[in-house]
């Protein structure tokens, strides 16, 4: 809570200074796969620390800005017959395609609100692409027509994350030269702050957004009497051998996008500014997500997995640890995390035979032991999961180049 409480200051501390990056911001085009200069922000530190009076905490009804947004329809190839006679035979059987064509990788999914999520790829011409559908419901390939492409180009799989208001969300991936990106998903922008380097050619993991924060617009900081609200974004980069590193900005959302578009800025305190390196050894790409109460991060470690409270990543104890897994874990494969509603941590990882594996940890202690779930998950593909009450539901490509998704077994076996 002290880190929180850290965060909320600086937050509300940078007001003052972004109003005028904001404004400049606005004359700003709209992106088509480059990255936009990130704007300079000139702070005294000191003052980071320090929250103003007024700063309160966002409600819901400030936060409902943006849903995101259509851009373009696009209609998706048909899959030639030997292919899916080939998936077929790669043991594909209780896992059900979402997509008619292939796509570039794999996918990230995120839960807009009870019965809609959205599912965004990689496809086209490297192009980012999203479709919304209903987690309960869908039973077979989204139509062509489902799909929105977006103006973010991109050289790997996403890792996307919903902001605390679930109206728009946050993907970072890798993009022109190798570097990690973030970008805002909405339907006005599509802005691209770069990261710079450390990376292994996997995808770069977001953490969840904590709570947002507002300081309001007759704060005696302000000029132009628009309020702005800030969350922090934390991105991890592995360098593909054993390690990986962290880096932290600050997110600025205006109360309306007709004032000026969102970004990020690296507006920190000195010791938090540029990579990190973190947890090490670690033989994956990494995975966050809000498991109870608390933001955890898991990792692969040898055969196994590794669980860290997001906040005390730089200690190997304490470490949450699973059993091993004997079909072995694939280094080139992001592993994933996902949080039951009652609280349960769920590993789930690509075994060395392709198959998707599952674990559980509920309460303390280990997790348990692992289950098959089938599938031949491309290597190197990101896994997606979201979790419906205790039920994970699980999105993988296949060797046809597709996106597959299952609805995993659940431990009381309902």
């Amino acid at each position: 809570m002290a880190h929180l409480r850290v965060w909320k200051r600086a937050f509300a501390a940078l007001a003052a200074a972004l109003c005028a990056a904001s404004s400049a911001a606005l004359a700003q085009p709209v992106l088509s796969g480059r990255a936009q200069a990130t704007p300079q922000v000139q702070l005294n530190l000191n003052a980071v620390r320090q929250r103003p009076p007024g700063a309160r905490a966002a409600t819901q009804q400030e936060l409902q800005t943006v849903s995101p947004g259509l851009v373009a329809t696009i209609q998706t190839a048909t899959i030639a017959p030997w292919a899916v006679a080939a998936a077929a035979s790669a043991s594909m059987q209780g896992w059900t395609p979402i997509t008619n064509g292939p796509a570039l990788g794999g996918a990230s999914v995120v839960r807009m609100s009870n019965d809609q999520a959205d599912i965004i790829v990689r496809a086209g011409q490297n192009k980012l692409y999203i479709a919304s559908f209903s987690p309960s419901s869908v039973s077979g390939p989204l139509g062509g027509s489902a799909w929105r492409q977006t103006n973010v180009s991109v050289t790997s799989d996403p890792d996307c994350e919903i902001r605390p208001s679930r109206t728009n969300y946050a993907c970072t991936f890798l993009g022109e030269g190798g570097a990690a990106f973030i970008a805002w998903i909405d339907p006005t922008y599509s802005k691209v702050t770069p990261l710079g380097g450390h990376n292994g050619g996997a995808r770069p993991a977001l953490a969840p957004f904590p709570e947002s924060f507002v300081v309001p617009a007759n704060d005696p900081n302000y000029s132009n009497g628009v309020p702005l609200y800030f969350e922090r974004a934390t991105m991890f980069a592995w360098d593909g051998s054993i390690q990986t590193w962290r880096r932290r900005w600050l997110a600025y959302i205006p109360s309306t996008l007709g004032g000026s578009p969102p970004g990020f800025t690296e507006a920190l305190p000195a010791e938090e500014q540029g990579w990190k390196l973190t947890v090490s050894p670690t033989l994956t790409p990494m995975s966050c997500a809000v498991v109870g109460n608390a933001m955890n991060c898991l990792v692969g470690s040898s055969n196994g997995v590794r669980m860290f409270d997001l906040y005390e990543l730089n200690t190997a104890s304490g470490a949450v640890l699973s059993q091993a897994l004997s079909a072995g874990i694939g280094t080139s494969t992001p592993v994933e995390l996902v949080g039951t509603g009652s609280g349960a941590a769920i590993a789930v990882v690509r075994g060395n035979n392709g198959h998707i594996y599952q674990a559980r940890r509920s309460g303390a202690g280990g997790f348990g032991a692992w289950r098959d779930e089938g599938g031949a998950a491309k290597a190197g593909s990101n896994i997606s999961c979201i979790a419906t009450n205790e039920q994970p539901m699980c999105f993988i490509q296949g060797p046809d180049g597709r996106i597959y998704f299952k609805r995993l077994a659940t431990e009381s076996g309902l």
